[in-house]
């Protein structure tokens, strides 16, 4: 039985070079580095379910819906300016402190790994 608590904990330990697959045999998951993907077997991938990539997550899409959220004009365009070029999370975190949202922040994007959590789970298992 996936929890999906335990799901969204695990989305936030996907990066570009991890994979998660959910195990459902075993009610466990399975934290893959994609260097070490070739050492598990075909038939080991065919009974688990991989978890949604970091492409897949999304978190730039996450944080121009914060920024779509909020009432203040002035923080929501500096943090519309922080999101684009170079350094674009730093920032964002950044400008997040400035208006002290990074709670704000933190608490939207949990509530969003749930959101995607919940579709996984109803797409996959």
């Amino acid at each position: 039985m996936v929890h999906i608590e335990e799901l969204a904990d695990m989305l936030d330990q996907i990066d570009a070079e991890t994979e998660i697959y959910y195990f459902p045999a075993e009610e466990r998951y399975v934290i893959v580095n994609v260097w070490e993907r070739e050492d598990i077997s075909d038939a080991d991938l065919q009974q688990m379910y991989r978890l949604p990539d970091k492409h897949e997550l999304d978190d730039y899409g996450d944080m121009v819906r914060f920024i779509e959220t909020l009432e203040d004009e002035e923080a929501a365009e500096w943090l519309s300016n922080a999101i684009h070029g170079k350094g674009a999370f730093r920032m964002f975190r950044a400008a997040c402190e400035r208006f002290h949202l990074t709670s704000d922040w933190y608490d939207f994007r949990d509530r969003m790994r749930r959101q995607k959590a919940v579709r996984w789970c109803e797409q996959t298992v």
